[in-house]
């Protein structure tokens, strides 16, 4: 049950991800597996920190650290 509760948690932040400009589901799953595991881990994280994530090049961190500031 435990790890049910936390398959839900893993696609709840991934919808939350997802909802920002520049990320969809393949980024947002790569985000969640190199260790950005929450909304509010995302909007500290850097546009050096999300660039070194496998698929975000800089220009797409840019975009995504844009998006959040947004938010």
């Amino acid at each position: 049950a435990a790890a049910e509760a936390e398959l839900e948690s893993a696609e709840e932040v991934l919808e939350q991800f997802m909802c920002v400009p520049g990320i969809g589901l393949a980024r947002a799953t790569a985000l969640y597996e190199s260790g950005i595991t929450s909304m509010d881990m995302l909007k500290k994280a850097t546009e050096e920190d999300l660039a070194k994530v496998k698929g975000i090049s800089k220009g797409i961190a840019k975009k995504i650290r844009k998006g959040l500031d947004s938010i």
